[in-house]
């Protein structure tokens, strides 16, 4: 260890004076062995004679196009491409640092940058048109970009205003995609081919509105794609919950009953797999009725949430003897969880272990003040 680290508090670069702590390693320069660090030592060998420029910042300047980094080997590894500012693309005239990347054009190596030269291995021979304000203009439906790329990315998928759905006859702009079709592909508009994977053989119908008419019930949706996420779980109106017999719109998901998948409302299920074996009871104005107690509710789902607290009127707090109606809860005791209401469960985790107190006993349990 001696051997590295006797003098590395006194070394420092002869060109840009930094520590031996700053640099990979020491190199020769032109006053000897180890006199440089790693980078200037680099600069040596290239033939320079002496650091780099520094700008007011103590940043790094390049001396072909006055760039400035933090770092010497951040300037090393600009310098290697560094043409000083003076390249330009043969076709749109950009500058190195407008691209993303050069190559090769027709004029030769490094000659068009990365946008033109897709444009030319594509077959064009020249970039695209600009207008009076410099923009890129497309040559298929007059669209502007302010980028060549921009206006790359479009040509992927310019159809040149032209396109329609074979079958709801909309354009690019208003498909999510274009898919395969009878026709062949990118014939049909993304939800059209759904409905033509699906069997169809055409468009859905529509009113003297232009609204898309669902084939099972009378609703009618705007868009088709609309119409293709209510095809998913229309039923025609004719399902019914086995048990409640409510309706598809007034159930909360269907789901598995006795008699199979999806043939019970969420509610009812919820009772089956509880272990009940049909739906509650209905009084005379349709009402469902606890079968704890005489309450009685609008829906079937209020009642469940009703039967996860009910005591069927007989819970009382073992200290105070409050029925569940006259408290906010229940806690658990020195018998076991719910069997105090919750101002008593409170009284038994701080420690008091009898039924509620007069006022002289309550100041008891409460801990004494210091005089």
């Amino acid at each position: 260890m001696g051997r590295f680290c006797s003098s590395a508090d006194a070394w420092s670069c002869e060109w840009c004076h930094c520590s031996a702590h700053e640099t990979h390693h020491k190199a020769n320069g032109p006053a000897g062995p180890k006199t440089l660090c790693s980078a200037c030592g680099q600069r040596y060998r290239s033939g320079h004679n002496n650091a780099p420029q520094l700008n007011e910042a103590g940043e790094f300047v390049c001396g072909a196009c006055s760039r400035a980094f933090s770092s010497m080997a951040a300037l090393g590894g600009h310098r290697r491409f560094c043409d000083g500012g003076v390249w330009r693309c043969s076709w749109c005239q950009c500058k190195a640092e407008d691209t993303q990347g050069r190559g090769r054009g027709p004029d030769g190596d490094i000659s068009l940058c990365g946008a033109c030269v897709a444009r030319y291995r594509s077959g064009q021979t020249g970039p695209p048109v600009r207008n009076a304000e410099g923009k890129f203009v497309c040559e298929d439906c007059d669209r502007t970009f302010d980028t060549i790329s921009g206006i790359g990315s479009h040509r992927n998928r310019c159809d040149g205003g032209n396109w329609r759905c074979g079958w709801c006859k909309c354009d690019f702009k208003q498909a999510k995609g274009r898919s395969v079709g009878p026709d062949g592909p990118a014939t049909l508009c993304g939800p059209c081919a759904g409905r033509y994977r699906a069997g169809h053989t055409g468009p859905p119908t529509t009113d003297e509105n232009g609204r898309f008419n669902c084939d099972n019930c009378t609703r009618t949706f705007e868009t088709i794609a609309a119409l293709g996420v209510h095809r998913r779980h229309c039923d025609g109106g004719n399902w019914k919950c086995a048990w409640c017999k409510c309706s598809h719109s007034q159930a909360k998901g269907r789901s598995v009953g006795p008699d199979g998948p999806a043939t019970l409302c969420g509610p009812c299920s919820s009772r089956f797999r509880s272990g009940h074996t049909g739906p509650p009871a209905v009084n005379e104005e349709g009402r469902f009725t606890c079968d704890n107690c005489t309450r009685t509710f609008e829906t079937i789902a209020a009642l469940g949430v009703h039967r996860r607290r009910c005591d069927g009127g007989n819970w009382k707090c073992e200290w105070c003897e409050k029925t569940l109606g006259q408290t906010s809860g229940k806690g658990p005791g020195p018998n076991g969880a719910g069997t105090l209401c919750s101002s008593c469960s409170g009284r038994f985790r701080s420690g008091c272990d009898a039924r509620a107190p007069t006022a002289p006993v309550a100041r008891a349990c409460a801990p004494a003040v210091a005089r």
